[in-house]
């Protein structure tokens, strides 16, 4: 579904008409907004924190403690 929302991002209309369809599949808006803001963030094209980047910190603080 994110990558519907995604191919069709620069068409408005079809934006909201895939959202449109998201309780026929059980998803809700806010949660599709929400993974396709992820999406962006991923790929680079919005800002914000990478889904990567959590788990890359937790390795680098059990590191630092390793060496304390």
């Amino acid at each position: 579904m994110v990558k519907i929302v995604l191919d069709h991002r620069r068409v408005p209309v079809a934006v909201h008409g895939a959202q449109g369809h998201t309780p026929k599949l059980g998803i809700g808006v806010e949660s599709l907004r929400t993974w396709t803001r992820q999406a962006l963030i991923d790929a680079g094209k919005c800002p914000g924190v990478t889904t990567a980047e959590p788990q890359r910190i937790k390795e680098l603080e059990r590191e630092v403690r390793c060496l304390k």
